[in-house]
């Protein structure tokens, strides 16, 4: 049971806790120098680095040993706890150096609608089947788990990250795999979650293929749970929960198979 039992010295019911589902892009590889492994060279494009991370995993490179991918989630890990210790002691020069992420959780922290993340509340994050989308949710896994200090006071205490989840089937290159299977896997993997947790629950989709977010907007309906959105480079947070639709556009229609009507056709470009 995920939830905080009556504190009798206080005489209150503690918050309850919250489980934040977030969907991991790759923003955590742009805008930054991303340095090779034991060269004082740099990758020019992110894409460069991507292209490394796959030939990796093609050629059986475990990358749990001493490889690019591990150099590299060092690297971008360091990179962006220094950009949340740069954003803590200087918060009004807003948020476009952080990940996707993590600008969405710090600007959900004390939302009135939300409350602050605690270490009572889990995190789980949820990552492409891609080299690239694995590294990006560890890199952001560690830095949410790191506390931030600013000139000796605490601005953020370490968050409770889960193990990522990778969601088979999700790219960005094969629409077959990512309408048939990973679409599928992703509502499998997400009902799974909401469903053993009792709690508020909240699913952010500012990062990751906007792909999803149709299918992120009928779990607002079927598991009532709270869809948040940082709106593009800004610090405006898009809180959408099921009487916000209902309110606009009526009920929705929903079969037990969510994915039944998906429909891939032939194009000049291939399937889609």
């Amino acid at each position: 049971m995920a939830f905080i039992a009556k504190n009798d010295e206080l005489g209150e019911i503690l918050k309850m806790a919250k489980l934040i589902l977030v969907t991991v892009g790759a923003s955590g590889l742009f805008g930054r120098t991303i340095w090779k492994e034991g060269l004082n060279r740099r990758y020019e494009k992110p894409i460069e680095l991507i292209e490394c991370l796959e030939h990796e995993e093609i050629y059986g490179r475990h990358r749990k040993d001493t490889s690019e991918y591990e150099h590299q989630k060092r690297q971008l890990s360091d990179a962006l706890i220094s950009d949340m210790e740069s954003y803590y002691a200087d918060e009004e020069q807003g948020l476009g150096k952080l990940s996707a992420e993590m600008a969405t959780l710090i600007t959900m922290h004390g939302e009135a609608r939300i409350g602050e993340i605690t270490q009572r509340d889990r995190i789980v994050l949820l990552h492409s089947d891609t080299p690239e989308g694995e590294l990006c949710a560890e890199v952001n896994k560690a830095a949410m788990e790191s506390e931030i200090l600013v000139d000796g006071e605490a601005k953020k205490e370490p968050w409770n990250v889960g193990d990522p989840v990778r969601i088979n089937g999700l790219n960005g290159v094969k629409p077959t795999d990512f309408a048939n299977t990973g679409l599928k896997d992703f509502q499998d993997r997400t009902e799974r979650l909401l469903d053993d947790f009792d709690g508020d629950k909240f699913l952010s989709v500012t990062g990751g293929y906007k792909g999803l977010i149709p299918f992120a907007t009928l779990l607002v309906y079927k598991k009532e749970i709270t869809l948040v959105y940082l709106f593009e480079r800004s610090d405006g947070l898009v809180i959408m929960d099921k009487s916000y639709f209902q309110s606009r556009f009526g009920p929705p229609r929903i079969r037990n198979d969510q994915l039944s009507g998906i429909k891939i056709r032939r194009g000049n470009r291939g399937m889609y």
